[in-house]
């Protein structure tokens, strides 16, 4: 488990003629137990009276996250309350090293990236489906620096190939907003098994 406990994200430019945007972040943090996902996690299912999770012990050790993100989409369709677009992103640092491809859809109430102008209240279902090409992921193999940890996963066991679809609502009125969403991603490798899992998120800007 890991938690990103510095984020910095940057739009580079949006191409209004061409349809495109390309967008950067940066993720800097910790991952592993000081990152307190068994504790997060732990209490969430105690309130929910879910079974608690076992496997903690074997989680990777403390280690240090710096990643950069580059995104770049493309719209394909774009109607009233529709939109429909490509994208392509590149992760690359001590967490993650991917590429990623794949087609987003939208519906509903919401503005729209590729042009000016902000609704105070946007209400919408999205849907997208991506391929990633896997080169490293620290959640899996342990971090960089730190190679104590009790578990990991070799480096020939790790699925270079794999599918995720995600689905939600999301609900944002002026600077409140609420999504709820649910993921399903491939097996991730050799020997495991294909997941799915959902959330529920609250913000404010």
């Amino acid at each position: 488990e890991y938690s990103v406990m510095d984020y910095l994200g940057q739009t580079l430019s949006t191409n209004r003629i061409q349809q495109t945007r390309l967008t950067a972040a940066i993720s800097a943090g910790i991952m592993g137990p000081a990152a307190l996902g068994k504790e997060i996690q732990t209490t969430i299912h105690q309130w929910t009276d879910n079974p608690i999770p076992k496997g903690w012990q074997h989680q990777v050790k403390n280690d240090i996250i710096l990643n950069y993100q580059l995104n770049a989409e493309k719209k394909l369709l774009a109607t009233e309350g529709l939109l429909v677009h490509i994208a392509g992103e590149i992760r690359a640092g001590t967490l993650q090293n991917r590429l990623s491809a794949g087609m987003h859809v939208m519906t509903g109430h919401f503005d729209n990236p590729y042009k000016t102008g902000k609704k105070k209240t946007a209400y919408y279902f999205y849907g997208q489906a991506r391929t990633n090409l896997i080169a490293y992921d620290a959640t899996m193999q342990g971090g960089l620096f730190n190679k104590k940890s009790p578990y990991t996963i070799s480096s020939a066991a790790i699925s270079r190939i794999s599918f995720q679809a995600d689905a939600g609502l999301v609900l944002h009125f002026k600077k409140i907003f609420i999504s709820y969403n649910q993921s399903f991603l491939t097996k991730e490798f050799r020997t495991g098994k294909s997941h799915r899992w959902g959330g529920i998120s609250l913000g404010f800007s």
